[in-house]
């Protein structure tokens, strides 16, 4: 690939970005994806060699990061790290120049999530709490900013052990001390957190054998969601559906799993038709329950179209 001559910074890096984004998968990587996505950094990292020096701060901020988000998304998590790195170490080194809130919270965000999908929790749970004492010291609590580390910070306790279910509800509880806030000043695009964060709290309390407070959060989720009739179709609404009915069957409410994991692959369908993986999962898990309650034909259906998915993922693989 010929290096092309950029006459700005800020064309070269919308350039950058736009490239970038054709080969970041939805949300399952291909060895086909993670090919071109290594040509491409590969030849925007020789160049930002070359430009580096007349880079703005934010500019190599927002370079290292879209690299490491890019490598995130094909699942390169040990390499993405490292371009994360990169970003945050510009952030902490001295600069003439104010540094950009957006810069800040993005980029620890980035290194806490990089970190837990490394199953590295506590320094995941290190830079949410840098965040955190950063969102708290210079915006204060009643934000959604807040609201949102506070959700994230929740749920990687949640994933870390037994010894930190306390300190996920803890802060589950405290992002939804938030709630009328939220809902009130960033409804359209925080709603979904807010179910999320009922969601997340009922598997926390689950966790932790407390199955009436689980079940208590579960069904104010389903509230809200039929209260508020959302037109949701994104990625994360998809999960939270998935894990909606997950703890349904759980607790042995199998037509409401029923009803939520339809809900979740209708979802999925829609959105990641190129996904075998996640609407695979989803097929077999609707099976089971079919089965459970009886349904043997449609509980053959589900599993003749995870077989289906099945023969595209090897083949997305070259297996």
């Amino acid at each position: 690939m010929e290096v092309i001559a950029i006459k700005t910074e800020h064309n070269w890096l919308f350039i950058c970005f736009e490239m970038m984004c054709d080969y970041f998968p939805s949300s399952y990587a291909t060895r086909e994806s993670k090919r071109k996505f290594l040509d491409l950094a590969d030849h925007f990292c020789r160049l930002q060699n070359h430009t580096e020096h007349r880079l703005s701060v934010d500019s190599r901020v927002f370079f290292n990061r879209t690299i490491g988000l890019g490598f995130t998304r094909n699942e390169m998590h040990k390499e993405a790290l490292q371009y994360y790195q990169k970003a945050y170490d510009v952030l902490s080194a001295e600069a003439p120049e104010p540094l950009d809130f957006e810069d800040i919270v993005k980029t620890h965000f980035c290194m806490a999530d990089c970190y837990s999908q490394l199953d590295d929790y506590e320094n995941a749970i290190c830079y949410a709490n840098k965040l955190i004492n950063y969102l708290a010291t210079e915006v204060g609590r009643e934000n959604n900013y807040y609201f949102i580390a506070l959700l994230y910070r929740a749920k990687i306790y949640r994933f870390y052990g037994e010894a930190y279910f306390s300190l996920s509800i803890a802060d589950y509880i405290s992002a939804l001390e938030l709630k009328p806030y939220i809902l009130d000043m960033y409804r359209n695009e925080h709603f979904v957190d807010v179910v999320a964060a009922h969601v997340g709290l009922a598997m926390a309390y689950s966790k932790a054998d407390n199955d009436t407070e689980a079940l208590y959060n579960l069904h104010l989720a389903c509230e809200l969601i039929e209260k508020e009739q959302p037109d949701m179709t994104s990625e994360e609404y998809a999960y939270i559906l998935y894990d909606m009915g997950l703890l349904f069957e759980q607790y042995g409410e199998l037509e409401r799993a029923l009803q939520y994991l339809t809900e979740a692959l209708q979802v999925e369908e829609t959105m990641f038709y190129d996904d075998a993986h996640t609407v695979h999962m989803t097929l077999k898990k609707l099976s089971i329950i079919c089965g459970q309650l009886g349904r043997n034909d449609l509980a053959k259906s589900y599993e003749s179209r995870a077989a289906q998915y099945i023969q595209k993922l090897e083949g997305e693989n070259g297996s």
